[in-house]
């Protein structure tokens, strides 16, 4: 491997004994319930929000190429230490390029942080009166895995205004009763910008019917790779939403921070959720330890995995029946694949993620996945385009910081020939879909291949 380029690879497994397989993932930011609790906040109603949450709700506004503007929710938060400048807590996916098929990408676009401006205090009709900083050149910080981003404020913060706490409990809180003051995109909801012609959404708060319903479980965690640090909830969300904090509504303190929803059809009907990355991925990131957390994960979902055959090991190339898996492989939406599973089948869901950087002032992130499907009778459905993009999978841009020197652990022949084909198409800067396929099949085809006699 290259001097510059470094790798993680993940292998999820995800076996016989799925009885309760999703089958269908859908992306978006939803109104749940009948009835949209989504309000403007106007000077009849300002009086029900807590002050303190709608000083510290911003809207994110950064001009991109052509003149246009990208705009996402966020919060104010204390300093890294305690004399330095307080810091803006959003979504990764709000500064990210896209790709062809419009998601969301590891890399930022060439405008975040430097054409970003912060605005407190957009509301209806006290829009004129907004304020506005901008980001600290250098400061922005993402996490792939946990869609967050973190950067640093540049210039006078509006006087009187506090940064929001982080909840001291990291534990989800079940049940929890929460509000969002937020800046999503709906109709008639709109102000021009001080300064700017562009007309923005105003500030709005998500109220009734607004509370924390529990975390994915590690059965759910491999429809997409933030589920492992995400929680449900009842808040209604849209477009514009990505970014703002979900807050208890007793301590006013960040539960996470909202990065869309999700519908799963189960067996037993199609449910939405609305996600929030959880406080403690959230805090995992800000004091540079995520990748802790992210290693938990892998580790609780394989033993999951493992209690649910019963202990039995199974090899990367091999179901549970000793047949190879399927070689087509079908990736829908973002990372995401979704299976539905005739009586009996059996499956292997096989995500090697490689994660790696090249040499630059920031961090060229990417990462690939391969997702190997299920038996021969597998059906693989549909997944239908939502309103709000689907995220990407994970990767953290932060300041180089070596980490403690671990033991590697021992490679299968899967994960060597993973990585000897990754390191392949980045020499051959292939963009082709179909390399990396391609690529394992002759190295696997070369490995079984019965070797001469001597």
């Amino acid at each position: 491997m290259k001097k510059n380029l470094v790798a993680m690879i993940a292998v999820l497994s995800l076996l016989e004994g799925c009885k309760n397989q999703k089958s269908l993932v859908n992306y978006g930011a939803y109104i749940l319930g009948p009835q949209n609790d989504i309000i403007q906040i106007k000077n009849e109603n300002v009086a029900n929000i807590p002050k303190e949450v709608l000083d510290a709700s911003v809207i994110i506004v950064t001009k991109v190429a052509g003149g246009q503007i990208k705009f996402c929710s966020g919060t104010l938060i204390e300093p890294k230490e305690p004399s330095g400048k307080n810091r803006i807590l959003t979504n990764h996916h709000c500064f990210a390029e896209l790709g062809a098929d419009k998601k969301a990408l590891p890399t930022l676009l060439k405008e975040a942080c430097t054409e970003t401006k912060v605005y407190f205090g957009f509301l209806a009709e006290q829009a004129k009166q907004a304020l506005s900083v901008g980001c600290e050149p250098f400061s922005l910080r993402t996490s792939y895995e946990g869609d967050l981003a973190v950067f640093t404020v540049s210039g006078a913060e509006p006087a009187g205004i506090k940064p929001l706490k982080l909840a001291m409990n990291s534990r989800t809180p079940d049940n929890k009763q929460a509000l969002i003051v937020h800046y999503p995109d709906q109709p008639g909801m709109h102000d021009t910008l001080p300064g700017r012609d562009a007309k923005l959404p105003t500030a709005q708060a998500t109220l009734n019917d607004c509370k924390i319903i529990s975390d994915f479980t590690p059965g759910e965690w491999t429809l997409d790779r933030v589920l492992p640090f995400s929680f449900k909830h009842s808040c209604d969300l849209t477009h514009g939403s990505s970014g703002s904090a979900i807050v208890d509504r007793d301590t006013l303190e960040i539960l996470g921070v909202n990065w869309g929803g999700i519908k799963i059809v189960y067996d037993d009907g199609e449910k939405a959720f609305n996600a929030a990355t959880k406080i403690s991925f959230v805090k995992a990131f800000l004091d540079d330890k995520s990748q802790d957390i992210i290693a938990q994960a892998s580790r609780e979902l394989q033993s999951s995995l493992d209690a649910e055959r019963g202990g039995k090991t199974v090899s990367n190339t091999e179901q549970s029946d000793g047949t190879k898996p399927p070689k087509e492989l079908k990736k829908l939406g973002c990372g995401v694949i979704a299976m539905s599973s005739s009586a009996g089948s059996k499956l292997i869901f096989w995500l090697p993620i490689g994660i790696f950087a090249l040499r630059s002032r920031r961090a060229l992130l990417a990462s690939l996945l391969l997702l190997l499907g299920s038996s021969a009778n597998a059906e693989t459905t549909s997944v239908k385009p939502s309103a709000e993009p689907p995220l990407p999978p994970p990767v953290e841009i932060k300041p180089s910081v070596k980490p403690k020197a671990r033991s590697k652990p021992k490679e299968s022949g899967a994960t060597k020939r993973y990585e000897a084909c990754l390191e392949k198409m980045v020499d051959a800067k292939s963009d082709d879909k179909d390399y990396m396929k391609r690529c394992l099949e002759e190295s696997e085809k070369k490995e079984l291949a019965p070797k001469p006699s001597k």
